[in-house]
């Protein structure tokens, strides 16, 4: 066929035929005047005149045809109000207020159930003439109906993740409390006239107890917060594991002693004397499940430590840490929620707290792998695998040399070295200054960025040898203070060690304290131990054998 022999209405014929029906199932035309209707549907039927590719059907009642198409098909307990809304009186009456109106429904086709769409107008130029259209809109009802679930679904994850926040802190409230009223009350002891020295030391020794509780408990929450925001970071360094488990044994003792409990490690090994791996992240695994078999155990009973070597190559070694207890257990509904975010059960009843489901987050971090096992009045198993970096024969050497001098530290002569600790809390001042001085120190003091460096610039060539640097300071901050005093023309300045000691303790934050030029980056509390390695590292001519990282543009040690 020749286009131009085609006539105006074969065109508007095809044109419907082939266009409307990816739309519409069928049009129908109303006459308001007389009630009566034009259906034009795209479906060849029986019994019904077929032009080219539309039916047209005329229809005598529209009132009396849409009654009896929606009742034979339409599913749902509605279809008394369904009929009063699509009856052409309805129509109309909506139609004065409103430019065009729909609904849509449930209908059983062969069996199948669909979901269609009714709409009406009027027909755009003929206000006598509406224009009601029906869709097949299964696909997309479907679509919304899953994006609902989802949603709903999400919703009720994070109301109930948020329920289940809120009932942790009601019931952890009790062991924040109970450190808490040992700090105060303790304090409040030791501070009565007329009390001997032993007394005083009594009620101190039992003060800093309450309060390593107190701080082991919020960072606990404050890591399971890292954590949840993906910022948990596993910062590998070389670490001498016999040292880290006297470490962790001493840490135990006193919890242990108080239930005459024992806690045993054993290294089974010689290969893993050297390990490098993150030794405060597997400290707080080791404490968090140690503690927890501690403290659901029996008096009399054990927490055990051994760890193995697995496989190897040339560069990792697989480490196998096995936990275990004789304590109270578990039953299988407590296994079932041990590793769930704040979930907390009374230790009194059974149970476990905050710490499987931490420490099972950083060995995960550190790319292994955590196993729980245990048996109601028998006892628990948590088995853990993560795969460690081997220590060169250098570092493993670098790392005795500074371990030997810190455990000699107090045999250590540190009167000729001058320190500078800036910072603007008072209390936080003081207790760096009081730490240095007890380390055989001299040490000035400056109460923000600006005084720091005005104090520097003053002061004769290398009269200082190190710097301890508060971050969040008036006048002049400390990252501020820092890159000024990397720009001095003096070179005693401009390669001084400068130390963060900050409140700053996320990754991020400590990335940001090297990046500007510090060396070093001590979240508060200060670790003594860190601080120690610090000034035997920095003061003492190790430099030889220094560690060093590239952070950004800046290389740390």
């Amino acid at each position: 066929m020749i286009f131009g022999e085609l006539k105006q209405l074969d065109i508007l014929e095809l044109l419907l035929g082939e266009l409307m029906p990816q739309t519409y199932e069928s049009i129908i035309l109303i006459d308001v005047q007389t009630g009566t209707a034009q259906r034009i549907s795209f479906e060849p039927a029986p019994g019904l005149k077929k032009n080219n590719h539309t039916n047209v059907l005329p229809i005598r009642d529209f009132d009396g045809w849409i009654r009896e198409n929606l009742s034979a098909d339409y599913l749902g307990d509605d279809l008394r109000s369904m009929l009063q809304e699509m009856c052409l009186s309805t129509m109309i009456k909506r139609l004065e207020t409103e430019e065009s109106a729909g609904i849509s429904f449930s209908a059983c086709e062969a069996g199948v159930t669909k979901r269609k769409y009714l709409e009406y107008r009027y027909l755009k130029g003929l206000q006598g003439i509406v224009c009601l259209t029906k869709q097949d809109i299964t696909m997309i009802y479907e679509e919304e109906r899953h994006k609902a679930r989802l949603v709903e679904s999400a919703l009720d994850i994070a109301q109930k993740a948020n329920q289940a926040k809120s009932d942790f802190l009601l019931n952890v409230s009790h062991d924040i409390r109970t450190p808490l009223y040992g700090l105060n009350g303790m304090l409040a002891l030791a501070m009565q006239p007329g009390l001997s020295n032993e007394e005083i030391l009594a009620y101190l020794e039992k003060t800093k107890k309450s309060a390593d509780e107190l701080t082991t408990l919020i960072n606990n929450m404050l890591d399971m917060s890292v954590v949840e925001m993906g910022k948990l970071i596993i910062d590998e360094q070389t670490v001498n594991m016999e040292d880290f488990l006297g470490e962790l044994s001493a840490a135990l003792h006193v919890t242990a002693k108080e239930k005459k409990q024992q806690v045993i490690f054993e290294l089974e090994d010689d290969k893993l004397s050297f390990l490098k791996v993150d030794s405060v992240r597997l400290s707080q695994v080791c404490l968090l499940i140690m503690r927890n078999s501690l403290q659901y155990g029996i008096e009399g009973g054990y927490a055990k430590c051994e760890i193995f070597s697995e496989e190897e190559n040339e560069d990792y070694i697989q480490v196998k840490l096995v936990f275990s207890d004789n304590g109270i257990g578990m039953d299988e509904s407590q296994k079932q929620t041990a590793f769930q975010e704040f979930v907390y059960e009374n230790y009194k009843q059974g149970g476990k707290g905050l710490g499987l489901s931490l420490a099972r987050s950083i060995v995960y971090k550190a790319g292994g792998t955590m196993l729980l096992d245990s048996k109601q009045g028998v006892g628990t198993v948590v088995t853990v695998e993560i795969p460690c970096k081997k220590v060169t024969p250098a570092e493993e050497q670098f790392r005795k040399q500074v371990d030997h001098m810190v455990r000699k530290f107090d045999e250590l002569d540190f009167s000729r070295f001058r320190a500078l600790v800036v910072d603007d809390n008072d209390i936080g001042r003081e207790i760096t200054t009081l730490k240095l001085l007890h380390f055989g120190l001299k040490v000035d003091t400056a109460r923000d960025g600006q005084e720091a460096i005005d104090i520097l610039n003053a002061s004769e060539e290398n009269y200082y040898h190190i710097v301890f640097m508060d971050v969040q300071m008036p006048v002049k901050n400390g990252l501020q203070a820092t890159m000024e005093i990397r720009q001095s023309e003096r070179q005693d300045l401009s390669d001084i060690t400068i130390v963060a000691i900050t409140a700053h303790a996320f990754r991020d934050e400590r990335i940001e304290t090297l990046e500007n030029g510090m060396d070093y980056h001590l979240p508060l509390p200060v670790d003594d131990q860190e601080l120690k390695e610090i000034l035997t590292r920095e003061l003492l001519n190790l430099s030889p054998q220094k560690d060093f990282e590239a952070i950004g543009f800046r290389v740390i040690k």
